[in-house]
């Protein structure tokens, strides 16, 4: 039952995401997906009822090879700022097109030959179900070649995210950041405990063994109570930017364009590094951009969550990281790299590069 209450969490977080932030329209998706699916295990599995288990096995399974490109947009969408759908974007569903027609064999078959394919799979006779041929494949692999899919989706955004995380430090919002490095290691990690507790059933059932699906729904269950509670504490996520009480009724917000336009701007004038001279400063920053104080402001304490001496600040701890990971201090000294970055105090440097990465300048590569 909890895991039932928790599909309708899912599913009623996705309405509201959809009313309040449909920007994220693909979290939603992705939310709707993973709660159904959730729905499904237990009717399956515990339940146990015939005709819904006749209708959930096969029929509206192929909708979970889904769940990797909803995510995978999703991540997209707010890492590159971009909603252009591609011809070549089609191959993402490629999949789940392959597995609609693998289930066609079953589609056809009459309500006395789905009972008892169902009968064989709540006794967990798999051998039986493969003999079948509900499928074209071994339904086995039919089944957890959607985890293995997932799977492979997660591993590509989560290296994808983190190297841009680390090479890019304006590729996401501030406020963002702690939301996606909480999403990204659990989904990633959730995913992994699944597959390799689902391959463990197989090995065992194999053998002979006795075999139980409730390990791996108690553990997708936990994973999905953490995910679907977390998004409270991220209400930008899910409500869109929360507006303050006492924001004056004359302030204009910029435009949505207009930080978009900033953003592309900014970007392109990073690429020279102005922030490694030790007099980059908001004047002239400003001054360089031609931007005005209103939308300087705005762009930094509203819109990345941060002050602008932070952001400068974390943007000259990553260039240094990257420079020690080259090397760089085993033939200079940390003085030199502070100096060389634009802090004007070795003290300074140090202090700012453990708040931000954890650890000393000297400990990197240790």
């Amino acid at each position: 039952m909890f895991v039932l209450f928790l599909s309708f969490l899912g599913i009623l977080l996705s309405f509201v995401i959809l009313r309040f932030n449909p920007k994220n329209k693909y979290l939603a998706a992705f939310y709707i997906l993973n709660s159904v699916h959730g729905a499904f295990a237990v009717a399956l599995f515990y339940f146990k009822i015939p005709l819904l288990s006749v209708i959930l096995l096969i029929h509206i399974f192929p909708l979970f090879y889904l769940l990797g490109p909803c995510i995978y947009f999703y991540y997209r969408m707010e890492l590159t700022k971009s909603s252009v759908f591609k011809k070549s974007d089609l191959l993402h569903f490629l999949p789940f097109g392959i597995s609609l027609l693998l289930i066609l064999p079953y589609v056809f078959q009459s309500i006395d030959y789905k009972y008892q394919f169902v009968g064989y799979f709540h006794d967990l006779n798999l051998n039986a179900v493969d003999q079948m041929n509900v499928v074209i494949l071994p339904i086995r692999v039919f089944l957890n070649g959607k985890n293995l899919h997932q799977l492979a989706y997660l591993i590509y955004i989560s290296f994808w995210y983190y190297k841009l995380r680390k090479t890019n430090p304006m590729v996401i919002r501030q406020s963002q950041k702690k939301w996606f490095d909480f999403l990204t290691l659990t989904l990633l990690i959730s995913n992994i405990l699944i597959v390799l507790l689902t391959l463990l059933s197989l090995y065992k059932l194999n053998k002979g063994e006795g075999l139980s699906p409730y390990p791996t729904l108690f553990l997708a269950s936990s994973l999905g109570t953490v995910m679907y509670i977390s998004i409270f504490f991220f209400p930008n996520i899910l409500y869109n930017e929360v507006k303050k009480q006492a924001e004056p009724r004359n302030l204009v917000t910029p435009e949505e364009i207009q930080i978009q336009q900033l953003e592309q701007t900014i970007q392109e004038y990073l690429i020279n590094d102005p922030f490694l001279s030790s007099d980059f400063t908001k004047p002239r920053m400003m001054s360089d951009l031609k931007i005005s104080d209103r939308l300087f402001t705005y762009y930094f304490n509203e819109f990345l969550g941060c002050s602008f001496v932070e952001w400068r600040s974390g943007l000259r701890i990553d260039y240094s990281y990257q420079l020690i990971l080259n090397g760089y201090l085993n033939n200079h000294t940390i003085e030199s790299l502070a100096q060389k970055v634009g802090f004007l105090s070795r003290n300074k440097f140090t202090e700012a590069f453990k708040k931000r990465k954890g650890i000393n300048p000297s400990e990197v590569n240790k």
